[in-house]
This record gives structure tokens, sequence and C-alpha cells, in this order.
């Protein structure tokens, strides 16, 4: 697969529903055992117990917010928090995606917006292994993603 919007989390920011640079956005780390669905996937609740995060992170509310730039004209949203940091991620996962999504309040009602499975360095596979895991966002023309 490759980085991608869920179509639902579109149609929330076609409906005005997200607003990039005024809302509470988060991004969570998603384990291998998450099976990814573009299509019907709508709500953090979608995400089940297929993400983690470090040292108080575990729950929908408690992941890291994004510090979101205005998004551009051409519809390219990027973050200005570099890099995000999650740490002491517990051992024994591994890591294969990035989620992103609006914080509101409750996971049933927490819209999911993209799926970053990519890097620079290829396809994200991070072994947890206790340390921190640091997230730098693309710095490149599509930043963060574009709509």
């Amino acid at each position: 697969m490759a980085n991608a919007l869920y179509d639902k989390g579109r149609g929330h920011f076609a409906l005005g529903d997200i607003h990039w640079s005024v809302d509470t956005i988060r991004m969570c780390l998603l384990k291998s055992t998450y099976t990814v669905n573009l299509a019907t996937h709508e709500f953090f609740s979608d995400l089940s117990t297929n993400h983690l995060g470090g040292t108080g992170q575990s729950a929908w509310d408690t992941y890291p917010s994004l510090t979101c730039a205005s998004p551009s004209a051409a519809g390219i949203c990027d973050a200005t928090n570099d890099p995000i940091n999650y740490p002491a991620v517990a051992a024994g996962s591994t890591v294969i995606a990035l989620c992103i999504y609006k914080a509101l309040t409750s996971a049933a009602l927490s819209p999911l917006i993209a799926y970053i499975d990519t890097g620079s360095g290829g396809a994200i596979s991070i072994t947890t292994n206790g340390g921190d895991i640091n997230v730098t966002f693309d710095n490149g023309t599509n930043k963060v993603f574009k709509l």
C-alpha cells in the first residue's frame, strides 16, 4: 500500500467537518495487526486495539497533537512540530504505519484522515524495543499529505 487518505476522512474535509489548522489533529502509531480499509474505516474506534504509543500515550485522546499550518491553495497540509516523539514505546510490536485523525470527544466520533505507511526510506517497519520513536514529516512538495 502507499500513503493515502481515508475515503470518509476526505468526505469530512469536503463537508467542512475537518479544519486542518484549527482542529485538534493527532497521530498514532499502527501495529502490524492492523489491516487498513480506506473505504470503510471512518473513526478512531475502527482501529480497535491496533494502535500504540509511548509512555502516557495509549488512548485516542493521549497521542501527540500536530501543530498544523494552514493548508495551501493546492490542498497541501503541513505540520510544523517536527519531530513528533513517542517516548518509551513498549517492546514487542512492529509499527507499520501512522494514522492521522481529528480528535473529538470520543474515539467513536474522531474521524480518521490519513494512513501513512511509507517514509523516505521506503515502507515503515519499526520493531519496538522500549525506546523512543520520533517521526519527522516530509519537507518536500506534499508535506504531510495533499488532498
